[in-house]
């Protein structure tokens, strides 16, 4: 009713100019904004889950109810600018018509396929268009939100250029970035709740890019806006005909060139441009469409002649040159970027080459490294040649940074040129204008990572390029070896993140080098990091070295890192990844040491406080000597304590040797305060999976054949049916409700695998006879009334 073409009709501005029609105006506009609002819970909730066919008809559907009230805002003036209108001292007629069109415009944002409003793009654009060219949206808050909009448009992997570096905790960063003001729309619950789709301006998560990001917290209408106008236009750019595109490129080049060196309709131009232009270059991989290409790089000259310093302006220029090659096809591409390296080579100013350096290596990375190879080697060494006559320590950064990305897309074609990259990076670390910027030792850090994957296989311990990469990490070691306060926080970080890199690099790019047992150490010391970002690269790392080789010695004693880098994790993916590792682990090291991941898991499932008096103990279990191929020969970070040395390799363990293994493990466990109950479900479930995991070797589960002289020496299975039985006995029993189930499946489990095992002591008994007792038990508080259907139902499984 409220959406209906009726209704628009009704909608009739004019009342607002007599005596008292400004309130009803208002009230008509607010009350159709808030069906427009719930429209948009419709489109976030049915609309995403519906298969394609269904979402095809509903977005047919939803399309024409929205195409009244987007034809009565284009039909009044005073609706397309509320900033314009005559409103009384109350604003409550400006503040109804931003409302209604901020909504209007966030449901075709919203919407999945710009091809379902095809109709009205000529009408959307004009009205998204309005911010390239009134001053309505260039002061106050609105400025601040297309600011930081800006930034969240542009490539995070130049975020190290400024001008918000990264490296601080991501809760102070997302607090940063957000500019905000009372009084302005918040944002829904339902775009905080539903799981992440894809569609245009959306962030990961499924909360809206014009949200608070981390801290939801109100906006001004003005800056709402303006935010939604300029996301609005990138996916109508990539749907409309190439005539059009051309005409909005026209549009963005004459706001450019009218504008001041400072004002920020250029930011609301590189905005809404790099939205459109980066949703263009994913359409145009198969069609190229050099017309508009070369209106893309006449804009990015624009800009880039704007820009006076700024690092988002610069960022921003290289980016629409960047998609300005994308767009066109591969000739096109080459030659835009040999006018962009010349121009760099040709001119004098520190800024603009910095630009046009980031721009070059934008370019490599957008087109791809095959389409590009060809120009490789005259933009490499046109950017040594310029960094060799180079004084700026600043031009210097963005010389190392542009060098990386061409390294990243060229892959093997950038191996000539390896060594000179490697030489320029540590001319850098021996200059001291150079070494003392800030930023320049973290970027040479990751120019030495980029160097080993580039090389890969061809990687040798001892060569050149693997010594002198090692010695640009050790600088990093060095950085973080300093006093805190000495260096600034994000450095310190930035440094620390390289050190992890590069046993990641070589982990997966060069795993010739160095052996993997050698990075196990610090990457688990890694895990206690505050920066989630240095915890996720070392639990990457981690699960690959698991995976890779799952069974070296260096994998002893690790459970118990793993479990309390679990307990203490709060980033869903990082906490999977330990999950992943520690189930990769126990697959393969479950069949020769079950009693060690049974005494491991045990101590956090009944864990029921912390055990300060074992801290001691544990202390001296996990003191030992320094792996001689840790990180401190290798170019890493030794941490002061590793894990103790594993058994010689081929020696068999004595069955004393297994239980003192439980024990250490126990008592290494003990020093863990009470994990939470995610932590100890999770190691149940480990439990749950020992029996299976040990295979199907008969001495795991018939004592009289793991008895005999000649196997009595194995670590087997059922030696530790005790254990197995009290932990499935008191999980079953305990104060825990979640445990019990997961206790009643583990006796079912222990049945199944061992209801045939005799007991040789007692000829023609059984071997589960002697627990017979908790069996019962266990079963009978499963049974009782009042217990939960879950729990019942767990039950049914021994009962049976």
């Amino acid at each position: 009713v409220a959406l209906a073409p009726a209704s628009a009709a009704d909608l009739d501005i004019r009342k607002y100019l007599q005596a008292g029609g400004e309130e009803e105006v208002a009230l008509e506009m607010w009350w159709r904004a808030a069906a427009l609002d719930a429209l948009q819970a419709y489109i976030a909730g049915p609309l995403a889950t519906a298969d394609s066919e269904e979402q095809t008809r509903l977005q047919r559907t939803l399309v024409q109810l929205l195409a009244p009230t987007l034809d009565a805002i284009s039909a009044h003036a005073a609706l397309q600018d509320p900033s314009k209108s005559r409103s009384s001292a109350s604003g409550a007629f400006s503040a109804a018509a931003a409302v209604i069109q901020l909504r209007l415009l966030e449901a075709y944002l919203a919407l999945p396929s710009c091809a379902a409003y095809s109709n009205q793009h000529e009408a959307l654009t004009k009205l998204c268009s309005r911010s390239l060219r009134t001053s309505a949206f260039t002061t106050g808050s609105a400025a601040a939100t297309a600011n930081a909009a800006l930034l969240r448009g542009l490539e995070a992997q130049d975020a190290v250029l400024g001008p918000l570096l990264p490296g601080r905790d991501p809760l102070e960063d997302a607090l940063t970035a957000f500019a905000g003001a009372p009084g302005g729309p918040i944002m829904h619950a339902w775009e905080a709740g539903l799981p992440p789709r894809s569609g245009p301006g959306l962030q990961p998560g499924g909360v809206r890019s014009s949200g608070a990001g981390t801290f939801p917290q109100p906006r001004s209408l003005s800056g709402a806006l303006l935010e939604t106008q300029l996301l609005l236009l990138g996916p109508i750019m990539a749907a409309i005909s190439e005539a059009n595109q051309l005409q909005i490129l026209l549009v963005m080049k004459s706001a450019v060139a009218e504008a001041a060196a400072d004002s920020p309709v250029i930011v609301n131009v590189c905005c809404a441009a790099l939205a459109g232009l980066s949703a263009l270059a994913i359409k145009h991989r198969n069609v190229d469409s050099n017309k508009v290409a070369q209106a893309a790089a006449e804009l990015g000259n624009l800009v880039l002649g704007q820009s006076d310093g700024s690092p988002a302006l610069q960022r921003s220029a290289a980016e629409i040159l960047a998609a300005a090659a994308a767009v066109g096809d591969s000739t096109f591409a080459q030659a835009l970027l040999r006018r962009v390296v010349e121009a760099m080579a040709g001119t004098a100013s520190p800024i603009r080459r910095s630009a046009l350096a980031l721009a070059a290596g934008a370019i490599h990375r957008a087109k791809g490294g095959m389409a590009m190879r060809a120009a490789v080697g005259f933009t490499v060494d046109t950017m040594l040649a310029v960094a060799a006559s180079a004084s700026n320590a600043s031009l210097h950064k963005w010389l190392a940074h542009s060098l990386l990305l061409i390294a990243n897309a060229a892959g093997l074609s950038y191996v000539p040129y390896v060594q000179a990259t490697l030489d320029y990076a540590l001319q850098l670390l021996m200059t001291e204008a150079d070494y003392a910027l800030f930023g320049m030792r973290p970027a040479v850090g990751r120019l030495a990572n980029g160097m080993i994957a580039a090389l890969g296989p061809e990687l040798r311990k001892g060569s050149p390029p693997y010594n002198q990469c090692r010695a640009i990490i050790r600088e990093m070691q060095h950085l973080e070896g300093l006093a805190r306060g000495v260096q600034p926080a994000q450095e310190l970080v930035a440094a620390e993140m390289e050190t992890v890199l590069y046993a990641q690099m070589l982990a997966l790019f060069a795993p010739q080098t160095v052996k993997g047992a050698s990075h196990v150490t610090p990457l688990l010391a890694t895990l206690s990091s505050r920066q989630p970002a240095l915890r996720r690269a070392a639990a990457d790392t981690l699960r690959h070295l698991a995976e890779r080789d799952p069974e070296a010695d260096s994998w002893q004693h690790v459970e118990a890192p793993l479990f309390r880098a679990l307990d203490a994790e709060n980033v869903s993916a990082i906490a999977a990844q330990i999950r992943a590792t520690l189930c990769t682990l126990l697959q393969a090291s479950a069949a020769k040491q079950p009693s060690r991941w049974l005494a491991a898991c045990s101590a956090i499932v009944l864990a029921s406080g912390p055990a300060a008096s074992s801290t001691a103990e544990q202390g001296d279990e996990a003191r030992g000597d320094q792996d001689e191929e840790g990180w401190d020969e290798e170019g890493g970070a030794a941490p002061a304590t590793a894990a103790p040395p594993p058994p010689p390799a081929g020696a068999s363990m004595r069955k004393s040797d297994s239980l003192r293994t439980g024990r250490d493990a126990s008592l290494r466990m003990a020093a863990m305060s009470t994990p939470r109950l995610r932590t100890r479900l999770f190691a149940a479930q480990c439990i749950l999976e020992l029996p299976h995991d040990v295979g199907t070797d008969p001495r795991h589960f018939e004592l009289d054949v793991s008895e005999t002289p000649r196997t009595q020496s194995g670590d087997w299975l059922v030696q530790k049916l005790q254990g197995l039985v009290e932990v499935g006995f008191k999980m079953a029993t305990g104060t825990a409700e979640a445990l019990r189930p997961m206790g009643l499946a583990l006796q079912s489990a222990l049945i199944a695998k061992f209801a045939k095992a005799a007991d040789p002591l007692q000829p023609g008994a059984r071997l589960l006879e002697q627990y017979q007792a908790q069996l019962v038990s266990s079963l009978r508080t499963a049974l009782q009334s009042g217990a939960a259907p879950n729990l019942a139902a767990a039950g049914a499984g021994p009962g049976g």
